[in-house]
């Protein structure tokens, strides 16, 4: 193995998370399998105590579920009144107009997010992580997420690995034998419109080889010979 590097690792938990596809707006709304990158640098940066995660900072992760079901919630729809519309009772012009939509949302349970970072001051992160300024949450406000451990660790480097449960970068979709592609945002454009970017990704469930150089866990177990690879997106 060749020199490595040092990384951050935090180890997070939720009760119920959902990450939302962000074109569906009516009907069933399913969730992606694995937070977006997006999604994993805004808990950085609610951490932080930032608008923003720090663009030095790059991530890995890995995740998973105990479960996923569906759930009906309300979704509350306002638009601007138009023509004469009044309040019930009154002649006061009624300024908005809402309505009610059941929708299923799917739901994931017992949630398990590993998150390695490397890049940046990594010492200022970790003392935000066991002290975070905002709360952090798992896709919703409600999906709120509790830092179980964080820890440094030197990653050695690799010619070949194995992949678990674990969001990788579009470009290394023909390495791998098994995969779920996705289309997920991947950053976050300047303020003030910070509209999303979108790129592909794939999610790994269960463990695949990757016949590639990457960074490796050295204290992962060894599958075939192999240790766990570590593989990063950056800012997006």
């Amino acid at each position: 193995m060749a020199a490595g590097v040092t990384v951050l690792r935090a180890m997070l938990r939720a009760a119920t998370a959902s990450f939302r596809y962000p074109h569906f707006v009516v009907g069933r709304q399913p969730s992606y399998p694995a937070p977006p990158p997006t999604t994993v640098r805004g808990m950085l940066a609610a951490a932080l105590g930032s608008a923003e995660c720090p663009p030095e900072y790059e991530v890995a992760i890995r995740f998973c579920a105990a479960g996923r079901a569906d759930d009906l919630e309300h979704q509350h729809v306002v638009v601007v009144a138009g023509g004469r519309a009044r309040l019930p009772g009154t002649e006061l012009p009624k300024a908005l107009e809402g309505s009610v939509q059941p929708v299923h949302r799917e739901f994931l349970f017992d949630c398990r997010l590993e998150v390695t970072v490397r890049g940046g001051d990594l010492g200022a992160l970790a003392a935000a992580l066991r002290r975070p300024a905002f709360a952090l949450s798992m896709g919703r406000s409600q999906d709120l997420a509790e830092v179980a451990a964080v820890e440094e660790l030197h990653l050695a480097r690799a010619d070949t690995c194995y992949l678990e449960d674990t969001l990788v970068p579009g470009e290394l979709r023909d390495a791998i034998s098994r995969g779920i592609g996705l289309v997920v945002p991947i950053g976050i454009g300047p303020a003030p419109e910070r509209q999303p970017r979108f790129g592909r990704v794939v999610w790994v469930e269960g463990r695949v080889n990757l016949d590639r150089p990457a960074f490796v866990d050295p204290e992962s177990p060894v599958r075939s010979g192999r240790r766990r690879g570590v593989v990063f997106f950056g800012p997006g």
